[in-house]
Parts: C-alpha cells; sequence; structure tokens
C-alpha cells in the first residue's frame, strides 16, 4: 500500500498537504467504488488523529475541487467511527443495482443509522428517495426497524433544509447536523468517558425535544468532565476503603501540561511497538482495527511517601481486556520515561492492590509506583515489602 507506505516513512511531511493531494497520492488519484484508490484513502483517514481530520472538513467546504463530495463522504463516515459506531461505506455514485445510501452507522446497541452527506443545502433534497433508502435496506435486512436517517450538511446555515425536513412527513424519521457540529460532538467523546459516547449516540436518534432532560444530561456529564481534576491525591494509608472512603483531596495540575505530557507519551509507545494510536476517551487510546489497547495515565511525584500515584479503574480494565494486546501506561510528571505495564501484570495482581469504593458504588484500585535504592522501581502490594518489580516496562520519552 504505496500511500500508507509513505505516510509512515514522512510522517511530518504529510501534515503539510492538502486533502485533495492525499488522494492524488492514493492508487491512480481517482475516487472509485471498489477501487485500491478508495481503499488506500480510507485506511489513511483510520490512522490519522481526530483533529486532521477536522482540518480535512474544512478543506472539503472551503474549497471545491475533483471528487470533494466524495473525499467529505469519507471523512464523515471516518467521524462516524470515531463515535464508536459500526459504519459500512455507502457508493460513491448510486446505480439501478444499488441502494445510494452514504453510509450506515451501527451502534452498540444495534440502532442504525442511514447517513446522507451533502457538501451544501442550496439544492432541494428529495426526502421521499433517502426515505426509500432506509425502506430497502429494512427490507434486505441490512437495518432494523428503529433505523432512522441522518443528514450531514457541509453548510452550518441549514434553515432552508430543516424547514423542508420539518415540513415533511419524514420529519420523526430523519435528524439533521452539520459537518462542524459533527466534529464537535467527536471533540466531547474524546474528552469525556463511556457516558459521554452514549449520551451522544443519542442525541443523534430523532426525538421529540419538550422534555429536555438528555441534552441536560449531556451538557452536565461534558461540564463534569471538564471540572474534575486529572488525578486525585492518594490515600495516607493502604488499606482497602470497601466502606467509606475519605473525602477527596484533589490537586490541580496544569491541564494542558498534563495533555502535552500524555499525548508525548503516546507518541513515543507508538513509536517503541511501531503502532498508531487513536484517543477513544480522555485517557484510552486504541488502533483503528481497535487490537492495540491503551490506559494513559499520568502522575506527579508526593514526596511525603516517596512515590508516584494512580487510580486504576474498572472500566480501563474491561477495556484492556478486550484487546489482542493491552497496556497501562504510567507517566510520571518531570521525568523522561513511562513504564508500560502489559494488562496481564496489572490484572494478575488486582487482589494485592488496595481499593476505594465510593458511596455510589463506583471504584478503583490504588497504584503506588515507588522507587527503592539500587532496587529501581516497583509497584507497592499488599504485604511487608511486597514489590513488583517494573523497570522491564520502562521505555523512553
Amino acid at each position: 500500500m504505496a500511500l500508507i507506505e509513505l505516510w509512515k516513512a514522512t510522517p511530518q511531511q504529510f501534515d503539510q498537504y492538502q486533502v485533495r493531494q492525499i488522494v492524488s497520492f492514493s492508487g491512480d488519484g481517482q475516487l472509485r467504488d471498489n477501487s485500491e484508490t478508495s481503499y488506500e484513502f480510507r485506511t489513511f483517514l483510520s490512522l490519522q488523529d481526530s483533529a486532521k481530520l477536522f482540518e480535512y472538513v474544512e478543506q472539503c467546504l472551503q474549497e471545491k475541487f475533483q471528487d470533494s463530495g466524495f473525499v467529505l463522504q469519507d471523512l464523515v463516515n471516518e467521524l462516524g467511527r470515531r463515535l464508536e459506531y459500526d459504519v459500512e461505506n455507502g457508493a460513491y455514485r448510486g446505480g439501478r443495482s444499488k441502494i445510494g445510501f452514504d453510509g450506515i452507522w451501527r451502534s452498540p446497541d444495534d440502532r442504525a443509522l442511514v447517513v446522507e452527506v451533502k457538501t451544501t443545502d442550496a439544492y432541494r433534497i428529495n426526502l421521499d428517495t433517502i426515505v426509500n433508502y432506509r425502506d430497502r435496506l429494512f427490507q434486505e435486512p441490512q437495518v432494523g426497524p428503529g433505523s432512522a436517517i441522518l443528514l450531514v450538511v457541509g453548510r452550518q446555515d441549514t434553515g432552508d433544509l430543516e424547514a423542508q425536513v420539518r415540513g415533511s412527513r419524514h420529519a420523526w424519521d430523519i435528524r439533521l447536523i452539520s459537518a462542524e457540529a459533527l466534529t464537535k460532538l467527536v471533540t466531547l467523546k474524546e474528552a469525556g468517558d463511556d457516558e459521554t459516547a452514549d449520551m451522544i449516540r443519542n442525541l443523534l436518534v430523532p426525538r421529540e425535544y419538550t422534555r429536555l432532560d438528555d441534552l441536560i444530561d449531556l451538557l452536565f456529564v461534558t461540564t463534569e468532565d471538564i471540572r474534575t481534576p486529572v488525578e486525585t491525591e492518594p490515600d495516607r494509608d493502604d488499606t482497602d476503603r470497601t466502606k467509606r472512603p475519605s473525602k477527596d483531596r484533589s490537586y490541580l495540575t496544569d491541564r494542558h501540561a498534563l495533555d502535552g505530557a500524555r499525548d508525548e507519551i503516546m507518541r513515543a509507545f507508538g513509536r517503541k511497538i511501531d503502532k498508531k494510536f487513536l484517543k477513544k476517551s480522555k485517557s484510552q487510546y486504541w488502533t483503528s482495527d481497535r487490537k492495540y489497547r491503551v490506559c494513559c495515565t499520568l502522575s506527579k511525584f508526593y514526596k511525603a511517601n516517596n512515590q508516584y500515584w494512580y487510580a486504576f479503574h474498572p472500566k480501563w480494565d474491561e477495556f484492556l481486556s478486550g484487546a489482542k494486546s493491552g497496556h497501562l501506561l504510567l507517566g510520571c510528571m518531570g521525568l523522561k520515561w513511562a513504564f508500560a505495564i502489559p494488562h496481564g501484570v496489572i490484572s494478575g495482581c488486582l487482589d494485592k492492590l488496595s481499593l476505594t469504593v465510593r458511596d455510589t458504588g463506583d471504584k478503583y484500585w490504588h497504584i503506588h509506583l515507588t522507587q527503592s535504592g539500587d532496587r529501581g522501581f516497583g509497584i507497592r502490594l499488599k504485604g511487608k515489602r511486597n514489590i513488583l518489580p517494573v523497570d522491564e516496562f520502562k521505555f523512553p520519552v
């Protein structure tokens, strides 16, 4: 695959290319259904950070070029994958033997969205035609009875199209969103957690919003994600706190510094194992095929305890369990290395880690990373002088 090999060899140079140039490097440079060009281009998109996808979307909307509509279609479908839909790409060009959908997005709870992408709403859309696509997909059957339609329009000013949808008999089957708003949802999802992702997908399902609870819940969870400190100060002792944990003593570390350190660690680990990781949420990352997964967390140094401290959450354990290869990355603020602990090592000693259970039922394990003289770094486990050595997992950042 010439495009991917070229990108891996000179990634910095590719940062300067426009998306139309990327297409020209793919295959024969012509986007056609079931072509090598399409396969290479879509694979390339699947390996890019979401921020780069946002740039490409903006380029499609700012400058019309050959096949810009097809490029936007592929970009929108890739954004659907970043929202953790199982996405089936549609055809670039419809035909008598083809159902002309642009994409099918299937959510984890098996609800489907039939997606139609338009660079502009300057022309009226035949809603009956799009609904017919959905109905034919249901008859096949490729989508279930509760499937809906999502119109993704390039322009943010979609007043005419909104009026067209509201005035049609299909209003309860159709949701409409601008491409820019879709990129914002991806940003929210990657800054949040699994609950945020579920709420965002619910938001894209057509519904009547006389009652605003779902919208308010999404705003509340998003605000809490922003306000919640990235790290929490460790408890004073190592005993299990399965009844009533002490009140959190949170410290504020510059969020930009933490995010920058996390990004640097992820880049270094990606280079170490020759994999490109994409952001799933605040601390979770995976490759585009989801086989390689990482939870990356950071800690400052606590002089009083002579340690770095981290929380390990059950959701992280579940996330890493689904990987072909999963690692917990422990970053140490101020040090030029981090630790990539294999998931099997962490999961094998959970019963030897201190545990906090909150009144809400939420829980997390404590990871105390300490350095003991010449013995190097290790994780403190229950029992006197019980240390799990981790120097073999250290890598430079």
